[in-house]
């Protein structure tokens, strides 16, 4: 707690909350006339699943290599991520989304901020052009 004189009492209150899989900073100030509450993500939580992601830009997906095997291993998932994905086409194609999708390529997990133009069988096509193979796509999170 920090107390300060503006106009009063000024206090900082600092609390720290889990809900699912991620943490957030609830932090309340106040005094007698003014009262702000701020939700802070904890940026240690938001890629709990993925420690080591790197965000990149759509343009160096040209040049990615990706190998062949699925990085996901039950079917469940893997039905998921392809319903995932073509939710995220139709967010896309109707009213011009973006959506993130972590994947990993041959150098390890990414992420792409993007649009996805469309989805095949075996490749995820985005709005340049580029494609990423379905295969080693863990999350699409719309």
């Amino acid at each position: 707690m920090m107390e300060g004189l503006i106009n009063g009492t000024f206090t900082e209150k600092e609390t720290a909350f889990q809900f699912g899989d991620y943490s957030f900073c609830f932090q309340v100030t106040y005094n007698r006339h003014f009262r702000r509450t701020l939700l802070i993500p904890n940026p240690s939580s938001m890629n709990a699943h993925y420690p080591h992601l790197a965000c990149i830009e759509k343009s160096i997906i040209g040049g990615l290599h990706f190998p062949l095997q699925d990085v996901l291993n039950s079917a469940e998932t893997i039905d998921q991520r392809r319903a995932d994905a073509e939710r995220g086409m139709l967010l896309g194609n109707n009213y011009k989304g973006k959506v993130k999708i972590i994947f990993e390529d041959n150098e390890g997990t990414k992420q792409v901020e993007t649009t996805i133009w469309s989805v095949t069988e075996t490749w995820v096509l985005l709005k340049t052009g580029m494609g990423i193979p379905i295969r080693r796509i863990y999350e699409v999170r719309i």
